[in-house]
């Protein structure tokens, strides 16, 4: 049966009106040949083509509606098994199934981590309602900004992520990027009299062509931290050998877009931290060079709400 609807089933009521007549063609090829191997007077090809037809018309109409349905309904559990059901975005095994082969194949620019800041306090103030028009809000925010080859995704609760697929220089989306979004939302509380802003915070990295998907979502997530600890509202662009900064650091304000890291844009190699704090429209508001130190991994710290 598995054969049968991966390679016979038809996808669609014209597929199965074609493969039905195939098969009650290869019904009277078959009637025919068997005819004239028996050699018998009484065959009149006209009336055994009428006869095949008419006995066979039944039986194949009855397999190809079973192996329709059949076929409709592996194409509706495979959405089912790789959507989320609220949004409509990829689940988390589905994301990460069809980023790995864009990082191995070096056609994936920068992955991004991105996490509703105080979502619980929606939850709990205005109710769970609240909460999914919330996320469903941030899944059409984020689709704004996720371009047809790009992977698009929700990790689960109200963490999403985003990979860019491009070529080089195509990093330059990031800033853009990290400013809209950082912004946030603006959804109706449950009696509709006002409105309430929740504000992203993400981490994002540059793919390294080949690097296991489980090391990057690693990199991707100590930056989410480290924007969560500057204080929200912010992307964190990093390299893997950064680390949060002994103090908070104060920020422009909702939709900062910060680069931390020796390996920031256009300078990968920079034995300094290049961190760019920007508001919500894109334009600088101050430049700040971090020097980097020996610092205490993240590894294993606790994500702040």
């Amino acid at each position: 049966m598995q054969w049968l609807t991966d390679h016979i089933a038809p996808r669609s009521r014209l597929a199965a009106v074609l493969t039905g007549a195939l098969l009650i063609l290869l019904v009277n090829l078959a009637n025919h040949l068997v005819w004239l191997h028996l050699r018998k007077d009484t065959y009149v090809p006209l009336r055994e083509v009428i006869h095949a037809t008419a006995v066979s018309i039944p039986f194949v109409g009855v397999i190809m509606a079973t192996l329709l349905h059949l076929s409709r309904l592996k194409e509706r559990l495979g959405v089912l098994a790789e959507t989320d059901m609220l949004t409509g975005l990829l689940n988390r095994r589905a994301f990460l199934e069809q980023t790995q082969p864009l990082i191995e194949e070096g056609r994936a620019v920068a992955l991004i981590l991105i996490d509703a800041d105080h979502f619980k306090r929606i939850n709990d103030s205005l109710g769970h309602a609240a909460g999914d028009a919330c996320l469903l809000a941030i899944s059409d925010l984020l689709r704004q900004h996720a371009g047809p080859q790009d992977v698009l995704g929700r990790m689960g609760g109200e963490e999403f992520a985003l990979c860019l697929e491009g070529g080089p220089g195509d990093e330059d989306r990031l800033p853009r990027i990290g400013t809209s979004i950082c912004a946030g939302v603006r959804i109706c509380g449950p009696d509709r009299d006002e409105e309430h802003s929740v504000t992203l915070s993400a981490g994002a990295v540059i793919c390294r062509p080949g690097e296991p998907i489980d090391r990057l979502m690693a990199r991707a997530d100590r930056a989410l931290y480290l924007a969560k600890s500057r204080g929200r509202a912010q992307m964190v662009l990093a390299d893997d050998d950064m680390a949060p900064p002994p103090g908070p650091v104060a920020l422009a304000g909702p939709g900062a877009f910060a680069v931390a890291g020796s390996e920031a844009i256009g300078s990968r190699r920079s034995d300094m931290a290049g961190n760019l704090l920007a508001d919500v429209h894109g334009n600088a508001m101050s430049a700040r060079i971090l020097a980097t130190e020996d610092r205490p991994s993240t590894q294993g710290m606790g994500r702040v709400g």
